[in-house]
């Protein structure tokens, strides 16, 4: 109540002071005047003052507050960062400080690669070496005539007065085919059996290996090179021979002392089917090896048609000549220096 007749005096006190400058205005100005050719109309003053009691108007609240959005999750401390282990070093490691990768060693891969490549190559140059096994000071014959020749009887005799050893490449092939194990075996048999030559890898290392067990310097081959890539290997990457010891006998007569020897020998080869196989094979391959070195002047020819003892005077012959030739050499050889 009190507040309602406080706002209604204090209406009348300004209606009281708004009257005579309403009154004022109005005599100096004409309710509707021309101010400077523009008409003005003239309002009348009001000075009624608010009721703030009654016409309290409410100012809107303004939020101050700034959403802020909620932080995504409260970051959780970043893990330390692991740094990389090292590998201790040891006899497994083979990489520069110790450090390999866990799947796969780069390194070791690269030493391997390079061993192969150096096995591969060793091979290939050992295979296709141009320098011999042996050298100049070792003497090998080539003992070389058709089979039932007499070879081996005469070989026997060369041994006892020359100090040879006898290397029988037939014989080592028959050893190499009886070996327990043997991975050539029955490659060889077949070979003998069928009176064909057995290839020459085969034949000239079973005669290297035979060579290299012995302390002498002195070989006769018998039935070795039988074939034209066999004599070129073996001179090539084994040994030089001196000279071909070539025993001429004929067909008929090499039939008979072959099938007389076949009695008792045992041997596949000694019957009459793989004797004539044998013949053909000499002639076709084997014979053609003795005109190769004969261009040469490397060949000895002994007639087999005699006796034994013939045959073996005038191969002694050859040898007596071949070695005294050489203590010549020497003796000069040492007048010099």
């Amino acid at each position: 109540m009190l507040s309602t007749t406080s706002c209604l005096l204090k209406k009348t006190a300004a209606a009281n002071v708004a009257a005579p400058l309403n009154a004022k205005l109005a005599s100096t100005f004409s309710a509707s005047a021309l101010i400077n050719g523009s008409k003005l109309s003239i309002r009348p003053l009001s000075l009624t003052p608010l009721c703030l009691e009654e016409n309290k108007t409410e100012i809107p609240k303004v939020d101050t507050t700034v959403d802020v959005p909620p932080k995504e999750a409260e970051a959780a401390p970043e893990p330390p960062k692991e740094e990389p282990k090292e590998e201790p070093k040891g006899e497994n490691s083979n990489c520069k400080n110790g450090k390999c990768g866990k799947e796969f060693c780069t390194c070791k891969a690269i030493v391997m690669l390079a061993l192969a490549g150096l096995a591969g190559t060793a091979y290939y140059y050992y295979a296709n070496r141009d320098q011999q096994t042996f050298g100049d000071d070792y003497t090998v014959v080539y003992v070389l005539g058709g089979p039932g020749a007499g070879k081996g009887t005469q070989c026997a005799n060369l041994v006892k007065d020359f100090g040879f050893v006898h290397l029988s490449a037939g014989d080592l092939l028959r050893e190499e085919r009886r070996r327990e194990g043997s991975q050539y075996g029955e490659l060889i048999n077949n070979y003998i059996k069928e009176g064909k030559i057995v290839p020459a890898k085969i034949t000239i290392a079973l005669l290297e290996n035979a060579m290299a067990k012995s302390k002498s310097k002195r070989f006769l081959i018998d039935g070795f090179p039988r074939k034209m890539d066999q004599a070129k290997k073996f001179e090539k990457t084994v040994c030089k021979g001196k000279f071909v010891l070539f025993f001429d006998c004929p067909e008929s007569v090499m039939l008979e002392r072959l099938l007389k020897r076949g009695k008792t020998s045992g041997r596949v080869d000694d019957n009459i089917e793989s004797i004539k196989k044998r013949f053909v094979t000499f002639k076709e391959t084997s014979y053609p090896v003795v005109e190769y070195f004969d261009k040469q002047n490397k060949v000895k020819r002994v007639s087999c048609v005699n006796t034994p003892q013939k045959v073996y005077s005038e191969t002694k012959a050859i040898f007596k000549e071949l070695f005294d030739a050489e203590e010549k050499a020497k003796k000069a050889a040492a007048a010099k220096n």
